[in-house]
């Protein structure tokens, strides 16, 4: 059977329309049976069938990946707010319906079946099995949050009100005793004459100031002042104040004379200028100079030293002519005869080297590779191979890195794990180096948990000189999903590349 009713409010308020929903296995034939609908010829609504297709009848439709088991217990709610409609099914958040797509709803709830068309009694899309406390509850505005989670409180108990206080209507008022009515028969109980030594706290004291035992008689007391008579032990605790240990010591310290004493004599240095020995006449003394003849012996050590500018002839110098005799001449040659073993050295030296001959000091001198000639490398050829570089880096879960060719062409490459909702990935990553324009080629492929290279349609947006979203459907998304490696690859011409490759990447 399907039950049906009216409800004109579900426009203008949040509610919650949940229930419990235990199918049948056998359908009697019937497609899509109805656990709970909105709907009719001119409004549409919302529905849930028992082989998992929600959402709304005439509008974005659902598809749960297995459908609901049979003889088994289902909770299901639907709420509606205002962000749209919200499905859960045992406390899980399923999917949701926006406003803009979810404007208005028919006034005819079904439980069972489908409403509108076939509410009245007709088996199409019928609901087989036992249902159980479908309730409809309005939401307040501040409580609405709590039912639009990602998850939501299965009930474990039956629909109950929590009892508030002053509802008389849910007690038997023939089982509460009047304050009268107790006496001392009731044992454990409390005596009707002990509650008359009771009072409430706000009665326990008047409040007044007058009513205060001792209290000064002004409050606060009037400025005053006291002698230390008056107050107990505190001129014994003056007197010690500035006891020491070494007390005794400290006592023959004095001042004799206007100088410091120690036991009655005088200790420290001079206190006055005229107690100074040995001081200058003035002080500091006056700027002054001295002649040669106030310096004792002065002259004769002078007379014994040579000018700081003076020269010496060979044959002032012991031994100097001897010692230069046997030198040579700073300018000089030698015949290869001069330098023993030289010629043999020689000799065996090598007279060419791959066709060329050292010249007459002996030095080979290579020629640059020029034109596919053999020969050294030119400094602008190395610079071209210093282009062609490698460079990786890690940040995170995310790895990217390149491989710059001479000529100005470059690859880069990386992974980076994604966020997916279900069987859709989408993730965004930006180039390691800048392209001077598009890139000429973007790969991608996606890796899912173990299933690596998985079938993913890719989908480009805004491929520029530095970043690229890729997004797309796949395919064979495991049951249990547990991360997403989005793969990427692209190649073109780079943004400036370096001119001089190790000064940096």
């Amino acid at each position: 059977m399907t039950v049906a009713t009216n409800l004109d409010e579900l426009n203008a308020n949040n509610w919650v329309v949940s229930g419990w929903f235990n199918p049948d296995e056998n359908n009697h034939g019937v497609s899509y049976p109805v656990w709970l609908s909105m709907d009719d010829s001119s409004t549409n609504g919302f529905f849930f069938d028992s082989t998992g297709r929600y959402g709304e009848s005439d509008g974005p439709l659902f598809y749960m990946d297995t459908p609901p088991a049979s003889g088994t217990w289902h909770w299901l709610a639907i709420v509606k707010y205002s962000g749209g409609l919200r499905f859960y099914l045992n406390g899980a958040f399923l999917n949701e319906i926006s406003a803009q797509q979810r404007a208005n709803f028919c006034s005819t709830l079904a439980i069972g079946g489908f409403a509108g068309t076939y509410a009245a009694g007709s088996t199409e899309r019928t609901f087989s099995g036992l249902v159980d406390e479908v309730r409809l509850q309005y939401i307040p505005d501040d409580e609405i949050t709590q039912w639009t989670g990602t998850s939501i409180a299965v009930p474990d108990a039956p629909y109950s009100k929590p009892q508030t206080v002053g509802e008389w209507g849910k007690f038997n008022k023939s089982e509460l005793a009047m304050k009268s009515e107790l006496t001392a028969a009731l044992t454990g109980k409390v005596n009707q004459s002990e509650l008359a030594a009771y009072q409430k706290k706000s009665e326990a004291f008047s409040g007044q100031y007058s009513d205060l035992a001792g209290k000064p008689s002004t409050f606060p007391p009037a400025a005053h002042t006291h002698t230390i008579a008056n107050v107990t032990d505190l001129q014994a605790t003056v007197n010690k104040a500035h006891e020491h240990a070494n007390k005794a010591a400290l006592d023959k310290i004095s001042e004799t004379g206007g100088k410091l004493a120690y036991g009655g004599t005088a200790v420290g240095g001079v206190s006055s200028w005229t107690e100074l020995a040995d001081k200058p006449s003035t002080f500091p003394p006056a700027a002054h100079s001295h002649t040669i003849a106030n310096v004792t012996d002065l002259q004769t050590m002078l007379n014994s030293k040579a000018a700081s500018a003076h020269g010496h002839a060979v044959a002032d110098v012991t031994g100097l002519q001897s010692l230069l005799d046997g030198k040579a001449a700073v300018g000089h040659t030698h015949a290869a005869a001069d330098v023993a073993g030289l010629a043999t050295t020689l000799a065996g030296k090598v007279s060419s080297v791959n066709g060329l001959t050292p010249d007459d000091s002996g030095a080979l001198v290579l020629p640059q590779a020029t034109s596919g000639a053999a020969g050294l490398m030119a400094a602008a050829d190395k610079l071209k191979l210093d282009t062609f570089t490698n460079y990786t880096e890690k940040s995170g879960t995310e790895n990217s890195g390149y491989i710059r060719f001479p000529g100005g062409l470059i690859m880069q490459f990386g992974s980076k794990e994604v966020l997916t909702p279900e069987a859709f990935v989408s993730g965004s990553i930006v180039f390691p180096r800048s392209f001077v324009d598009k890139p000429l080629s973007v790969t991608a492929s996606v890796e899912i948990d173990s299933l690596t290279n998985a079938p993913f349609a890719i989908s480009l947006y805004a491929p520029n000189t530095i970043s690229v979203v890729f997004s797309g459907p796949i395919v064979g998304l495991p049951d249990t999903l547990e991360k997403i490696v989005l793969h990427w690859m692209a190649i073109g011409i780079e943004n400036k590349p370096p001119t001089n490759p190790s000064s940096g990447v």
